[in-house]
């Protein structure tokens, strides 16, 4: 996940040659015969008011009934999704930390009075307020000093002691580094049955069952039989005759399909497997209607979505593509040990995805449908944004609203705004919608018992998107509409000028995210401040609002992005930042796209690259000290500006005149004058 993955992952490289990892294997292929199963009739009802520490107990005695002496609780699914379904969310039910990025171990009470999560910095305060502190213990993921989860686990526990996990929510990746961390020190003890579903038991959502979306080449831009071709020619190039597609972005992607399985992530709960001469789909039948069984064709073949256990078998359907010169390709950060284990380990290629991509590089319909859905998003923005201007003026001078005004009933107004919209299906993620020092949670979540009021004496931080048939958007704005202090539109500015640093960007095609991300820090950086996340995310079309393997950033998540080079179609956000403890959070956000720049020489024969922004709201400029920016960045801000209006300008003439005249205003060209 950070450096230290990337070190197990090579320490692992000389474990692998070791009797003590031989072991690993051969538990793990003999997982499915072996594997524990549980069951506690006491424990299959769970009382709905239990208590953070009533849930840990429960947890603990069905550990010691496994045998286990710390149990592992990623947040992923099945299918390793960095957002997952209801019934997918045990990291959150067992700790209460609702965060989208976490990692949970709890303890047998010999061991520690206290459990532990793990995250990164940008759910540090979030994790804080949430976590109860006499039960679980914050590890602040990738600060110094803070051991790695398998780490931990080794200084912790007795020589000999068992961690037990649920293989189908551990990705074979992760496995590796545990068993080269645990090596001889401890078990990997893999439980079939996931300890986490018999404490939360009648109170567990059902599995989701979300009809299916069908969408064309006007949307796609190329057919599924066009992609299974191109596919198969990367397959030939490995010597591979079947790929495992287990991440549900690349599904959907394949088969030109949407679902709605996950909230605000337009995918379904499914694999895929595609060998040289036909397209196996694992899902639940219920899905198929015969409108889908027409748009599948006859090339691909349905199955129960947990038959991929089992068509592996000798008699099953895939026992043929497994012979002994066969070779099937997984992903190891997206397949779970569960399917790896039914594999035989001299047939396995692993690498990343080819899907991966195929789909991060958008081709024309679908760059040109991101960009439409762009000036709808931006039309609603800017309605929302005049709406929300008028109402705070009316709050300032002690008038009444249209409303209350709070973090959430602002946040449902600008929905509201975005449903107007042709396309609309749904946001791509919950609006952080913060004021004061709740804008300083990088991720916050406002609730309607808790949420604060909107102050014009406070910075009011909104990070919102959607999802439209032809697009994923994303936005972030600040704005205040009082009297900001100077250190407030100082770090306003410097966090502008690294935006606009970043989008001005010209580099050469052999550059990854990694290289670009101190552009965006450095005017931060120069007065000894920073911010605690990446500056930049893959966003697919009308896929997940965080797309790979590319991205911008200082700490890779993945190491997909360490060495991932952007390319020409990649859509990648811009969104530096900065956040003071208590005080007020700032991010301006935009979804940019890689493009061939128009360079005066080509060094080597190279075209080289630059960003053209597709996002086309107004920044607010009565934040920025004009003293600190530099006459190319008001250029840019200026030109910015002026393509916001002519691009979104038509429709909201037609629309909304109000907006479009707020829309004029807030484009005017600035100067020093």
């Amino acid at each position: 996940v950070h450096g230290d993955r990337l070190i197990g992952l090579l320490s692992f490289m000389l474990f692998a040659r070791s009797a003590s990892f031989n072991k690993f294997l051969v538990s793990l292929r003999s997982f499915s015969s072996s594997a524990k199963r549980l069951h506690s009739p006491t424990l299959q009802m769970s009382n709905p008011n239990l208590k953070n520490g009533d849930k840990v107990n429960q947890l603990r005695i069905l550990m010691e009934k496994a045998g286990v002496h710390a149990y592992f609780i990623p947040t992923a699914d099945a299918h390793q999704s960095e957002y997952v379904a209801e019934c997918d969310k045990r990291r959150a039910f067992i700790s209460e930390f609702t965060g989208s990025a976490g990692t949970a171990v709890v303890l047998a009470s010999s061991v520690s009075a206290t459990n532990k999560l793990w995250t990164d910095g940008r759910y540090f305060l979030q994790a804080t307020q949430q976590l109860e502190p006499s039960t679980w213990e914050l590890m602040k993921q990738g600060t110094p000093g803070t051991p790695s989860i398998e780490e931990f686990l080794v200084r912790s526990l007795p020589p000999g002691s068992a961690v037990g996990v649920d293989p189908t929510l551990l990705s074979v990746s992760q496995f590796k580094v545990m068993a080269s961390s645990f090596k001889d020190k401890l078990r990997l003890e893999l439980v079939s049955q996931n300890l986490v579903d018999l404490v939360w038991a009648n109170e567990r959502s059902a599995n989701p069952n979300a009809p299916l979306i069908l969408l064309s080449n006007d949307y796609t831009g190329k057919t599924t039989a066009t992609k299974i071709e191109e596919i198969r020619a990367v397959m030939n190039t490995k010597g591979c005759n079947t790929l495992f597609v287990t991440a549900l972005d690349e599904v959907a992607w394949l088969l030109n399909l949407r679902g709605a399985d996950i909230p605000f992530n337009p995918v379904f709960i499914s694999y895929a497997v595609l060998t040289l001469d036909k397209l196996y789909l694992y899902i639940d039948g219920a899905k198929i209607t015969p409108e889908v069984t027409k748009h599948l064709g006859s090339d691909v073949e349905v199955r129960s979505y947990k038959a991929i256990f089992n068509d592996w078998k000798e008699g099953s359907v895939l026992h043929s593509t497994l012979g002994p010169s066969s070779r099937a390709w997984i992903d190891p950060a997206r397949c779970n040990v569960a399917i790896y284990a039914k594999l035989p380990s001299n047939s396995v290629f692993e690498g990343e995805s080819p899907i991966q991509l195929m789909k991060a590089i958008k081709n024309q319909v679908e760059l040109e449908g991101i960009r439409n859905s762009h000036i709808r998003d931006a039309a609603a923005m800017c309605c929302f944004l005049e709406w929300l201007e008028g109402q705070m003026g009316r709050l300032a001078k002690g008038l009444a609203t249209e409303f209350p005004l709070d973090e959430c009933s602002v946040s449902d107004k600008l929905e509201s705004f975005r449903k107007q919209q042709k396309d609309f299906v749904g946001l791509s993620f919950e609006t952080i919608s913060g004021v004061g020092s709740n804008g300083a949670i990088i991720h916050y979540k406002p609730e309607p018992e808790t949420c604060a009021k909107l102050s014009v004496d406070k910075m009011y931080l909104c990070d919102s998107g959607a999802q439209f048939k032809d697009g994923t958007t994303d936005i972030t704005r600040t704005m205040h509409y009082g009297q900001p202090s100077d250190f407030e539109k100082e770090c306003y500015t410097r966090v502008l000028k690294g935006h606009i640093d970043l989008a001005l960007a010209v580099f050469p095609p052999s550059t990854t995210g990694f290289h670009l991300d101190i552009l965006a820090r450095n005017p931060l950086n120069e007065i000894g401040l920073n911010y605690n996340h990446g500056t930049g995310h893959g966003v697919g079309a009308f896929l997940n609002v965080h797309e790979g393997p590319h991205g911008i950033s200082y700490h890779a998540r993945s190491p997909s992005v360490l060495t991932t080079f952007l390319q020409p179609g990649m859509v990648v956000t811009n969104e530096p930042g900065y956040y003071h403890d208590g005080g007020f959070g700032i991010r301006i956000e935009n979804v940019m796209s890689v493009v061939p720049a128009n360079t005066p020489h080509r060094f080597g024969n190279q075209t080289f690259l630059t960003f053209d922004t597709i996002t086309l709201v107004p920044i607010q400029t009565s934040l920025i000290q004009l003293g600190l920016l530099t006459d190319r960045e008001i250029e840019w801000l200026n030109q910015y500006h002026k393509l916001c209006a002519d691009r979104v300008g038509p429709l909201l003439a037609t629309t909304n005149e109000a907006a479009y005249h707020w829309l004029l205003k807030n484009t005017a060209p600035i100067s020093r004058k």
